[in-house]
């Protein structure tokens, strides 16, 4: 169906990837994803989203791993939490558990992503949690001072 439409454009590659990967067909997905950026277009972060989960169905660590750096890397695309989770899956599938907790545990983006969640969903009890292992990773950072503060506020104020 895909190679009848008359003019392909970036939503039918995201919706061709994210077949592909819901249906368990990695290399395809892969392939597809490497056809749209011969193609000319450029990927975002539902196109890694839709990639990577393609990746952990099919058992393609190293090309799961590899696909995150590059959207960091060369794409310049801010990991969101989902992309972390595909990563942590990928991992964990493969029985490299302790891999996942450091991948977790190492990036002070996901921390954040967590906290931001918090924010989002009024749980300031895990934000405390969240924020002390914020502190050890990027105790200069006063961005994760402003968003633990947003937090609190919200939640003695009733702020959103």
């Amino acid at each position: 169906m895909f190679k009848t439409l008359p003019k392909w454009k970036f939503i039918s590659w995201n919706a061709l990837i994210t077949g592909y990967s819901m249906h368990g067909h990695g290399h395809d997905a892969i392939h597809a994803f490497l056809q749209m950026l011969e193609d000319g277009f450029r990927p975002n972060g539902a196109t890694f989203v839709a990639v990577l989960s393609a990746c952990r169905h099919s058992g393609l660590i190293e090309t799961g791993l590899q696909l995150f750096h590059t959207m960091v890397r060369d794409f310049k695309i801010s990991p969101e939490l989902v992309h972390y989770g595909c990563v942590v899956d990928l991992l964990a599938r493969a029985g490299r558990l302790d891999e996942g907790r450091e991948f977790i545990e190492s990036d002070a983006s996901v921390w954040r992503a967590l906290l931001n969640a918090c924010r989002l969903h009024s749980a300031t009890n895990l934000a405390g949690t969240i924020f002390e292992k914020l502190v050890e990773l990027e105790p200069m950072n006063a961005g994760n001072y402003v968003l633990i503060s947003n937090i609190y506020a919200t939640e003695v104020c009733g702020w959103r």
